[in-house]
C-alpha cells in the first residue's frame, strides 16, 4: 500500500466529494464531518486547490467549494501534484545508503514501481471514481443530509 500524506488524502477525497455532485456547493464543515477531519486542515488544503485553479471559493452563507472544471478532466495526479509535488520515491529501503555495492541490489525497481504509480494517477479522473462508487458516495450524503453525523453510525471526530 502506498502512504499519501494527510494533505493529499483530504484533498482526493475532498475533490471527490465535489465531483459527486458538480451542480451544488460544499461546504467546508459538510466535508469535515463527512471524513472526520479537521475543518482548519481542510480549509488550508481546500486553499492550495483553490490557488491551484482546480476549486472555486463561494464566500458567504450560502457559499461554499466547487470543482472549476467537469471531473472529467482533473485526474488524481493532477491533485496529488498540488498538494505534494512530484512523486518522489526513495531508491534505498533503508533510506540512506547503506550497501557496500556500487549499484543498488534492487536495481531501477523502484524507480519503475514510481513510474507505474504516477501513469496510475494520470490515467484516473475523478468521474471515474465517481463512476465506480456511487452506492458509497450516496450514502455518505444521505447519512449528513439526515442530521446523524454524531450517531454511532459515523466514527467519533479523532483528534489531530
Amino acid at each position: 500500500m502506498i502512504k499519501f500524506s494527510d494533505a493529499v488524502a483530504i484533498a482526493i477525497h475532498s475533490m471527490i466529494t465535489l465531483a459527486s455532485d458538480e451542480e451544488r456547493l460544499h461546504t467546508n464543515k459538510e466535508i469535515a464531518t463527512m471524513f472526520n477531519i479537521s475543518s482548519e486542515h481542510l480549509a488550508k488544503v481546500l486553499q492550495r486547490l483553490h490557488k491551484a485553479g482546480l476549486v472555486e471559493t463561494i464566500r458567504g452563507p450560502k457559499g461554499g467549494f466547487k470543482l472549476t472544471k467537469p471531473a472529467s478532466q482533473i485526474t488524481l495526479y493532477d491533485i496529488y501534484y498540488e498538494i505534494e509535488g512530484e512523486i518522489r520515491v526513495h531508491p534505498c529501503l533503508f533510506n540512506k545508503p547503506v550497501c557496500a555495492l556500487e549499484r543498488c541490489i534492487f536495481g531501477d525497481y523502484f524507480t519503475n514501481i514510481r513510474a507505474k504509480i504516477k501513469t496510475f494517477l494520470q490515467k484516473t479522473t475523478l468521474a471515474k471514481i465517481v463512476k465506480n462508487n456511487r452506492r458509497n458516495l450516496e450514502l455518505l450524503s444521505r447519512l449528513l443530509s439526515e442530521n446523524i453525523s454524531s450517531s454511532s453510525r459515523l466514527p467519533k471526530k479523532r483528534k489531530e
